[in-house]
């Protein structure tokens, strides 16, 4: 069950905008909604064609993500409960760790392993 705030979520804004104004602008006159399965939901009043969206694992460095012609903030909400959004950005990425980064006693895997492991993964 989603919970629908009719006050302005000043911490979650702030979260949602990391730092972005365009964003916080934005999200200065929007509705909040809390779904079931922990995503923050932001849209404004009066047009829901572009609805933020800050999933619960989502890094504090980075701005919200959007979702376009929902249809309905109902609409909106159920595809996110139903786990059916696909978030937009791999923030993973960001978090790559190059093999010349690693300590000396830790070796990237040699290639023959590697496809090994990939013939793994099918099994």
């Amino acid at each position: 069950m989603a919970y629908y705030f009719k006050e302005h979520r000043l911490r979650i804004a702030n979260f949602m905008a990391a730092s972005d104004k365009d964003i916080a602008m934005y999200l200065q006159k929007s509705s909040f909604v809390k779904t079931s399965n922990g995503y923050w939901l932001a849209w404004d009043k009066d047009n829901v064609e572009k609805i933020a969206i800050l999933p619960p694992d989502h890094p504090g460095e980075f701005p919200c993500e959007w979702l376009y012609d929902a249809g309905t903030i109902e609409q909106a909400v159920a595809l996110v409960e139903a786990g059916l959004y696909i978030r937009t950005t791999d923030y993973n990425a960001a978090q790559l760790v190059m093999a010349e980064d690693l300590p000396k006693n830790i070796r990237p895997l040699p290639e023959k392993s590697r496809e090994s492991q990939q013939r793994c993964k099918g099994c």
